[in-house]
Order: C-alpha cells, then structure tokens, then sequence
C-alpha cells in the first residue's frame, strides 16, 4: 500500500494554484505539482527524475499540449509512474524559465512555449523541447515515443548526466572607457535591419521595443538620420500592419511573416507598455502626429480591456473558444451588412480587405493607407462596437510587479509628448497601489492574484520600480524621495561581486541576471539605467557605472548613454514644459537654474534638438 507521501503526490494539485495558467491545467490527468522545496524533496527522495513545463496563459501552444498531449489518459499514466511532473508559470517565475531557457537554446537552437524539460531529481536540465504533438506530424515526434526514449536513458546512462553550464558571452571590441561609441552601436543596427521588412530578422517579426528605445535617445543627441531611417521605417510598419489592433489601440505580440501581415493575437503588458513609451518618444523626437494618435490609441486599449483600479492585467489570450483570432477577424459580408454605403466606401479606401481574406477564410485588418475622416472614424468605431459584443479572449487577472512599473514610467512619457493628460498622475497613483498590495513583510513580490500575493523576489521589479520613482520625482518632488532611496539600498541584496542575481528565492539555486533585453528590459539594464537617474536626483552628478558589452544589450545603450554624460541635466526652480525640451533630459528641482551637458552648464534651458548644446 502506498505511503502517506506518495498518495500525497499521487495527484494533481495545481487546482488551488494562484495562477491562471497553472489553474488551467487543474483538470489534466497528469499528476502536476507547483514548483515548491517539498515537490524536489520528494523527488530527490523517491529518484524519480522531473518533468518541468514551463508556460503561460496566454500561450496559443501551450493550450493545443494542454488539450492534446496533456489530456491524453496513457501519456498520463507514463508521466505519473515515471516522473514528478511540475508546471511553471514563467511570469510567476522567470528565474526557473529563464534558467531552462538557456538549456533549450544552448542544446537545440532554439526556443519557445511551452518549454517541456527533463531533469534529474536533483534538478540538473538533460534534455528539452517544446511542443510535441501526441502522433508525429509535421517531422515532429510523438510525446510519448519520446517520453520512453528520455526515461530510458535516464536509467541507463544518468551517470553520465552532468552539470549544464552555458557558454560565456563573447563582448564587442569597445573603447579605451569600457563603452562601445554610439556610431558603432549604429552601424550595427543597420546590419540587422531588415530593409525589405524593416525591423530585426527575416522571418517572424517581433516589435523591437528596446532597440526602438535607443535609436530615438541616440538621434535626438546626434541626428544620426541612419537611426532615424530604422526608427521611422519600423514604427510605421508596426502601426500600419498586422501587429496593431486598428479599432481599439494596443499591439499584438508579434507577426508571423516577414511583412507584418498575420501577428499572433495575444496582447501582453508589456508590450503596451514598451509601445505606449515607444510612440510617446517618436512623437515629441519627429514631430508626429500619426504617433501620437497611435500613443492615445494604446492608452485607451490600457485603459479599457486591462485596467484593476490602479494596476493592470498581465495579458489576453490569443484564442477565443479555441480558435485563433476568432474575436478579432472579419468576413467581408459582415463588414458590408454593419457600415453605411459612405462609410464601406472610405473604409476599402483605407482597409485591405478581400472577400477571400487573409487568415484562414477570414481577414485581420490591414491598413492600405494612412488618414482619418468622420466617415472612416465612423467605420471604425461601429466595427468596434459589434466586435465588443463578440465572445472576448480569456484574461489573465495576474498583477505583475515590473510590468506594472514599466507601464508607470510609459504614462509619463505619454504626458509629457502625447498630450495624454493625467499620466503622471495615474503612474502617481499605480506606484502607490503597486507598493500598497505587493510590498509584504518588506519584501516586494513579484505577482499578485485577485489581491492574494505570489511570492519571490526578483531584480527585475525592484529595478523597475526605483526606474519609475526616478521619473515621478521629477513631476512629485519630495513625495517619492523615500521610498526611491529604499529601492535604492535594496538593490544592494541582488549584487554578487561585479555581477547581479536574478533572483532571491528558497527553492531555486541563484540566478546570475540576465543582461539581454528581449522581450524587455533586463534587470541589469533596469538597475544600470535606474541607479544612473537616481544618481543625478539625488546629487547631480553621473554614477560613473562601467559600461562594457553595449552593443549586446540595447536598453544598456540607453544607460550608457546618460552614464557617459551624454544627457541634459536641466536644473530649475519651476516645473518644465517637457514637449519644449530634448527627449534626453533629467529634470532635477533645484532654487538655481542650469542646464548641463556633458559636465557643461549653462543658464539657457536647451530647446528641441539642434538648439541643445553638445
């Protein structure tokens, strides 16, 4: 008979998970766990080596494995006598993704969700995929056939299992200061640029936020129109094309065509956040109109479909009743029967649509050309209005800390260039709830649900919250003086040596931090942007933080930028008009008025560029 810890273990338990994702796995056959210190003790008792599949919810793959291979009655019953089987949210816990991600890419080449790896008890990678159908399709293997093969060479050959250490990363020649000048960093995006598509890569195009980031930073300091060719070329075919929602606002994860045509359909935070900064930036650096209107169409995207209170939800679904898109997409016909003879007639002007469609018999909005008219506002807004009544992607409920911060300092950037009122003032206001349900027992967790807090502790959100609170100090003086100098102290904790950790955790061996920005910023380049800004609030003077490696990281660049006195430090008694001045600015309340550059102060505020001295 079985004993009181196996019986234990002898079933699925993710059923009262503080995830959605997790929770949508409650049902599976397979005997699931959480990533806990009990589930590897028990693992590392009994010798059964571990499955661990990583995902989220909002992943389209991870729902077809949910309802194919993880639903299957024998491919469960050989995992639960065969494995300890876990599943991770990976925006509940990067540091595990992030760690089985590196084995993935560094063992196959590549990698995606779900991340499906094998481990010995004692937690060591051995082997890693990630979608597998339940039959071979496609050239891919069956599940099952290879769960055989993998517990096979478990028994035979895990002593020849061993320690899985990535390779270094190789650093870029930089100059005599450590830090790669900005004319290289250029050159080097114009060798990844895709001319034919714009943006980064041939295949599927993903919105390049941090690159963007830097390119605008950089051309407002130098007018490097080779940045600007990569930042307008790319910014425009975002918002003409597929990744944008063209009736409410807010961008698609990514296009899985070279031209930007078919995105996949979730919409994360994130990639608002980073957008809403994005097209804030462009609009104050190149004088645009049509980005500022793309900025007020992700505030309102944010402020209708993923907004709790003060805070905001993690993502939405890219499926609706398990189909792709479904929410989103048009028959020709159905378009014709809603919308006026005037109105079809201004919106085909605008909109490609054919009665074949695009996607799968059906099409996903296309602008053909840019413009705006009462007859096409009225198009649109009535589409808007029959697909608001449509079954709605699911939504994930979960409040995550660094998002939620990333999105603050977004709000603030669209006050300050997108005429978007308020910003500040709601970034205010979300910092305070923020910190209000994710600060416990002193210590800032990354993730909440329905007001339960998750737990860990990571770089990434302590980071990006001292990243916001340098920015609300700007318009707050005093109010966040505190509070920034406790975030500052406490990224002390995530230091070790010269280098960082990701994470503070009791069941996970620590993380160094990842320094690459993709999807978003990393939380080395949070804390080196971060510590930078504060130091020139709190002293006036640059940190003198070592930048090395800066072509590898692009929100690095941006830090290294400022760390190098590259930024305008505008000091005044009075708040600025901040459309009035230079992107790269740090406002700094000060009884005395100076503009300094590069060390260099004057008594004139700079204006737009050209008129900022250098």
């Amino acid at each position: 008979m079985p004993d009181q810890e196996t019986m234990k273990f002898a079933r699925n338990t993710l059923g009262r998970a503080m995830s959605p994702y997790l929770t949508q796995h409650a049902e599976n056959p397979v005997w699931w766990h959480e990533w806990s210190s009990e589930t590897l003790e028990y693992a590392n008792r009994c010798g059964k080596p571990l499955f661990v599949s990583v995902g989220y919810s909002t992943c389209h793959w991870c729902h077809v494995m949910a309802r194919e291979a993880f639903s299957d009655p024998t491919i469960a019953a050989f995992l639960n006598e065969n494995f300890v089987s876990i599943k991770v949210d990976r925006e509940q816990r990067p540091d595990i993704d992030r760690t089985l991600m590196e084995f993935l890419v560094a063992t196959t080449g590549s990698g995606g969700w779900p991340l499906n790896a094998f481990l010995t008890p004692d937690a060591r990678p051995f082997f890693a995929t990630t979608y597998l159908p339940v039959e071979p399709r496609s050239g891919s293997p069956g599940f099952l056939p290879v769960l055989e093969r993998i517990i096979e060479f478990y028994r035979t050959r895990s002593a020849d299992i061993k320690d899985f250490f990535p390779a270094p990363d190789h650093a870029p020649a930089a100059d005599e200061h450590g830090f790669v000048v900005p004319d290289s960093i250029a050159r080097t995006f114009l060798k990844a640029f895709d001319p034919g598509g714009a943006g980064f890569g041939a295949t599927t195009k993903f919105p390049p936020h941090t690159a963007l980031l830097y390119t605008l930073y950089a051309y407002e300091l130098t007018g490097d129109e080779d940045l600007a060719h990569i930042a307008r070329e790319t910014l425009d075919i975002m918002r003409l094309r597929g990744l944008n929602d063209h009736l409410q606002g807010g961008f698609f994860r990514y296009c899985v065509d070279r031209a930007w045509t078919i995105p996949h359909f979730e919409k994360m935070l994130y990639d608002q956040a980073l957008t809403l900064w994005t097209y804030s930036l462009a609009a104050s650096v190149f004088s645009s109109e049509e980005y500022r209107a793309v900025a007020r169409d992700i505030h309102r995207c944010l402020r209708e479909t993923f907004r709790d209170g003060a805070l905001y939800f993690s993502a939405h679904d890219a499926d609706t009743d398990h189909v792709e898109g479904k929410t989103y997409t048009w028959k020709i016909d159905e378009i014709k029967e809603i919308l006026t003879a005037e109105e079809l007639a201004e919106f085909l002007g605008h909109y490609s649509v054919s009665a074949e469609g695009n996607f799968e018999g059906r099409n996903h909005l296309l602008r053909s050309r840019d413009g705006i008219s009462p007859a096409l506002a009225a198009a649109e807004n009535k589409l808007l209005e029959v697909r608001r009544r449509r079954e709605q992607p699911f939504t994930d409920r979960k409040i995550v800390t660094d998002w939620n911060a990333l999105l603050g300092v977004a709000l603030i950037h669209a006050e300050r260039y997108a005429g978007i009122d308020g910003g500040a003032d709601t970034a205010a206001a979300l910092m305070d709830e923020l910190l209000a349900r994710h600060m416990v027992d002193g210590e800032l967790v990354h993730t909440s649900l329905d007001g339960s807090p998750g737990r860990g502790t990571y770089l990434t959100d302590y980071a990006s919250v001292l990243l916001l609170l340098t920015y609300l100090d700007e318009h707050f003086p005093e109010r966040f003086a505190a509070r920034r100098k406790t975030f500052r102290d406490a990224l002390d904790r995530f230091r070790s040596g010269d280098d960082w950790l990701e994470a503070i955790t009791d069941d996970h061996a620590p993380v160094p931090a990842a320094t690459y920005d993709s999807p978003v910023p990393s939380g080395v380049s949070l804390a080196r942007l971060a510590l930078e800004r504060d130091s020139v609030l709190e002293t006036g003077e640059y940190g003198h933080v070592p930048y090395r490696d800066a072509l590898r990281h692009d929100f690095w660049n941006i830090a290294a930028l400022l760390g190098h006195g590259l930024f305008h430090v505008v000091e005044h008694s009075e708040p600025v008009v901040w459309n009035d001045l230079p992107v790269t600015v740090i406002f700094r309340r000060s009884d005395h008025t100076s503009t300094c550059t590069r060390g260099l102060c004057t008594l004139a505020l700079p204006s737009k560029r050209g008129g900022a001295e250098s």
